[in-house]
């Protein structure tokens, strides 16, 4: 509550990062801290967390601070690469 600035980074799933925000009781007070306006970075799958929902993990819901769901590259039509 009494942070000046947030940095959320993250590596790794998008439902587990939920299911953790969920068990320490965080998805509530991130809500709140970003929708009041207060300065917020989210890095990775700190950004992802934002968004309403991620195909990585149907059926998980996100902070819906953003709406829209996080998806995939369409890399094969393209003959790019992304890594990981």
């Amino acid at each position: 509550a009494s942070a000046a600035i947030l940095f959320f980074p993250g590596v790794g799933a998008f439902g587990s990062c939920m299911a953790m925000l969920e068990r320490k009781q965080l998805v509530e007070p991130l809500r709140a801290y970003i929708r009041a306006g207060r300065p917020f970075l989210g890095i990775c799958l700190g950004m992802q967390t934002l968004f309403e929902s991620s195909e990585e993990s149907p059926g998980v819901a996100g902070l819906g601070v953003v709406p829209g769901a996080v998806g995939r590259f369409d890399v094969a039509s393209h003959g790019l690469y992304v890594p990981q």
